[in-house]
């Protein structure tokens, strides 16, 4: 602990932290591969543990399967 503002094990869990991803807006199929490839490299990177990967991973999933059925910007004509 000395010259350190925390302990081991509190040191290791700030280490551990997930990092901050910047990730294109997620509106086409070009930007969601993006977006994995990135999840990807920061979970074999070690930059996001695996509670946080599975859940940016299931996020992806729904998005994926949403993709198609949503507009953006475009107005619905009856």
């Amino acid at each position: 602990m000395k010259g350190s503002k925390y302990c081991y094990a509190h040191e290791r869990l700030m280490a551990a932290r997930t990092q901050d991803m910047e990730l294109p807006p997620l509106e086409d199929a070009n930007a969601l591969v993006l977006g994995l490839t990135k999840g990807l490299q920061a979970m074999m990177k070690g930059q996001m543990d695996l509670k946080s990967a599975g859940m940016y991973f299931y996020g992806m999933q729904i998005l994926a399967s949403v993709m198609g059925r949503v507009r953006f910007g475009e107005t619905e004509e009856r």
